[in-house]
């Protein structure tokens, strides 16, 4: 009896481990990465991760930024005759506008909208305008492309004409007057280690320290003025223009600088010139007159101030385009300038839209 007992109680015995380790065995954990398990747990969703790190900056540009943006463009289009020392000062119709954007990757666009509460224009007689600007910013380099075509121009010093077909409230509206400006153009960051240029002008980025950095590149720009008849004022008794055009190319030097204050406040200071050489073509009284190939020289300014933290950013920037010929070329009567700035206000927000498998790669 005591035999069958005892091995009644090893068999019981047996069964009890067995259910034991399997019970623990079962309980094991599958082997994964600690740190993305702890990742997972610790943090929400929508939490937003950069894409790469350094002590300087960080780079969100694997987020998606979604932004809304309200832009002021002005354009002056300045015409000077050296004979009699007038200027013409022409310029389109100002407005205000509004629209939203987006940030992914190498891939940005804004769209700009014109509504009739925000600027008051001349329904007869409105300005017709394309303007597009393309910006691509890698880490070590920067790509730029400009397309503009304006269509109607106010000339804004009738005085200086003395056009007396035009009553007190009355301006001088040329809706036959189109410009068009292209132009585009690469840079190389020097200290991209530690300088961003996506952190000042696209916020796909958080500079974490002060830097800034050298730049160096070229580029190209092609400009054109038509008119139906000439551009002066037919009382001016001035020679009929009727067309300019110009293509320039040339190397460009820039030093960009951004300010970190109290970490998540920034000001970013950008000065691009550039000299560049080409060739203008002026038709005046239908017969073409070229104009030496002269240099000009080009000044680019921009300053954008903010607040860039890690799931929003706002703030304003302001920039301007300069165009200065170097020497006038003895058989040139006419110089013609080019001149615009752009002041911009935007607010943005970064969306974690990516899976977590997707964020540790």
């Amino acid at each position: 009896m005591i035999g069958v007992f005892l091995q009644r109680m090893k068999n019981w015995l047996f069964l009890f481990f067995l259910l034991i380790s399997y019970s623990m065995l079962a309980q094991t954990p599958v082997p994964i990465d600690a740190t993305k398990m702890m990742r997972y747990r610790a943090f929400p969703r929508d939490t937003i991760w950069p894409k790469s790190s350094n002590d300087y900056y960080d780079n969100y540009s694997n987020q998606l930024g979604l932004f809304l943006h309200g832009k002021y463009k002005t354009t002056r289009l300045l015409i000077k005759d050296k004979e009699s020392g007038k200027t013409l000062d022409y310029s389109p119709k100002n407005q205000l506008f509004i629209g939203p954007g987006f940030t992914y990757k190498l891939i940005g666009n804004g769209l700009s909208l014109n509504f009739g509460f925000l600027s008051k224009d001349d329904e007869k007689e409105p300005t017709k305008r394309i303007d597009i600007y393309v910006n691509i910013i890698l880490k070590k380099v920067v790509f730029d492309f400009g397309f503009r075509y304006y269509q109607n121009f106010t000339l804004k010093n009738p005085g200086d004409y003395s056009l007396s077909s035009l009553s007190t409230n009355e301006t001088y509206v040329r809706p036959d007057i189109r410009t068009l400006f292209m132009g585009m153009g690469a840079v190389y960051v020097l200290n991209y280690k530690k300088f961003s240029y996506r952190a000042a002008f696209t916020q796909t980025a958080i500079q974490k320290k002060s830097a800034g950095s050298f730049m160096f590149g070229s580029q190209i720009s092609l400009q054109g003025l038509v008119g139906d008849s000439s551009i002066f004022p037919a009382s001016a008794g001035l020679p009929e223009v009727t067309t300019h055009s110009s293509l320039y190319l040339g190397f460009t030097t820039a030093y960009a600088y951004n300010f970190i204050i109290k970490k998540h406040y920034f000001m970013a200071l950008t000065l691009a010139s550039s000299i560049e050489f080409g060739k203008a073509v002026t038709v005046i009284n239908h017969n073409d007159r070229y104009n030496n190939r002269m240099p000009i020289i080009r000044f680019q300014p921009r300053a954008v101030v903010g607040i860039n933290k890690q799931k929003w950013y706002l703030g304003g920037s302001v920039s301007g385009d300069y165009f200065i010929q170097l020497f006038q070329p003895s058989d040139s009567r006419f110089d013609f300038k080019i001149r615009s700035a752009n002041v911009r206000l935007f607010f943005g927000r970064r969306f974690n839209w990516l899976s977590r498998k997707q964020l540790d790669k």
